[in-house]
Order: C-alpha cells, then structure tokens, then sequence
C-alpha cells in the first residue's frame, strides 16, 4: 500500500507524544513506518516542512472542537474566548506542541480555517487588517503560554525555589507581593496548583485581549464620519 501524507503526520504526532520532539528523526519515523527514509521525501523536503504539516493537525483538531464561526446566537467574542481556549487545551494535550507550532508556517490546507476566522471578526466590523494582528498576537500569547506551562511540568523543584516561593507571603517585606500571592490562591478551585495558577492566569490575560478588542471596535463605531 502506497504511503500517504496524513499517515506521515499522525505516526510521527504519535512518535512525539511517545518521546518528544527531539527524539524525533526522519529515520526513526521511517522506521517505525516500515520503508526507507527517501520514501519520506516524497511527501516532505525535511523536518521542518514535516512539522508544519503537524502543527496544521494540532490546529484542525482545535477546529473540529469549535468551528470556525459562532454557532446561532453566539456573540462572536464568547466563540473567539472558546476557540483561544480550546487551541489551548489541545496543544497541551500533545507532548512539546508549543515547540512544534512555534516558528512554523501554515500550509495550504489551513488557509480555509483561516479564512473562515478572519471572516468571522470582519462581519462584525473589525477590518481585515486588524483581524489578522489580533489572531496573530492572540497565537503568540496562546504559544507563549502552553510553552511556559510544558517546561514547567517538565522541570523538578528544588530547595531554592521553595525558599523563594516561602518568602513571597511575608507580609512584611513584601507586602504587596504577599497581598497578590495570597489572593491569587484564593482564587483557584482546587488549592496552590501551578496548573490552576496558570489557568486562571491564562484566562485574565485572554480576557483582557478580547476586551480590548471589542473596546477598540466600539471605539471605531461611535467615531463621526467626517
């Protein structure tokens, strides 16, 4: 049986997931396909060009979740504060996600999700200009921040870091950063979890982007037409 593209992309998503990205070589996957490495050439130059092809599955599989435009009724920044999130939660189901979305370029086959969100935002009057930054800084903040939480897991804790996360609730030398600390744990459901942590802090930055957006279009709307 002849190998195909998509069976190049989710044995070599698997082959990350099982250990990391760094692991991952052309030969291996290869290998684990059962034919020689210049069968893969066929379908990719070299790894990179491979890896964009996977990080356009990460994204499809977002999209699957949500779609690409609200559903009947749904205001368009509740669809666009859903679907930041569910790229979140999909990258983070994938072992170094950040690393393989990170710097990659789309390929043909996710203009058409583009297209779709672009479009969503310029219905309802943001200009395509404006659009694009947005989704492009909303994809830099969502990166950044599955990156910090992937090496976060992956690092182990030590005594200095105790010791400094100890000293952030003395009041009386730091007394805002304690005031902080102490109001950032009350907020989390589940108690002190880095994980929680970063959720909620995941959350606050989203919901500062998207609020600006709409305070920006708004804006726009109320200004006279010379």
């Amino acid at each position: 049986m002849a190998l195909d593209r998509d069976t190049v992309v989710r044995t070599a998503l698997r082959l990350i997931d099982e250990a990391g990205l760094e692991s991952l070589t052309l030969r291996k996957l290869a290998a684990e396909l059962g034919v020689q490495a210049p069968a893969l050439y066929w379908h990719f130059r070299n790894k990179r060009e491979l890896l964009d092809a996977v990080a356009e599955r990460l994204g499809a599989e977002q999209r699957t979740l949500t779609g690409t435009t609200p559903e009947d009724g749904q205001p368009w920044w509740e669809w666009l504060e859903q679907t930041l999130l569910a790229g979140r939660d999909g990258l983070l189901a994938h072992r170094d996600s950040a690393q393989i979305v990170a710097g990659n370029r789309p390929t043909a086959d996710a203009l058409p999700g583009v297209e779709a969100e672009l479009s969503t935002l310029t219905a309802v009057g943001v200009p395509p200009v404006d659009a694009m930054k947005f989704l492009l800084a909303a994809g830099y903040y969502l990166i950044g921040g599955v990156l910090e939480r992937q090496l976060l897991e992956g690092r182990e804790g030590s005594e200095a870091e105790a010791e400094a996360f100890g000293q952030m609730r003395d009041a009386e030398r730091f007394p805002t950063l304690a005031a902080a600390v102490d109001a950032l744990s009350g907020d989390l459901t589940a108690g002190e979890v880095p994980g929680d942590l970063d959720d909620t802090v995941f959350r606050f930055g989203l919901g500062l982007m998207i609020d600006g957006l709409r305070a920006r279009l708004a804006r726009t709307d109320e200004e006279p037409v010379a």
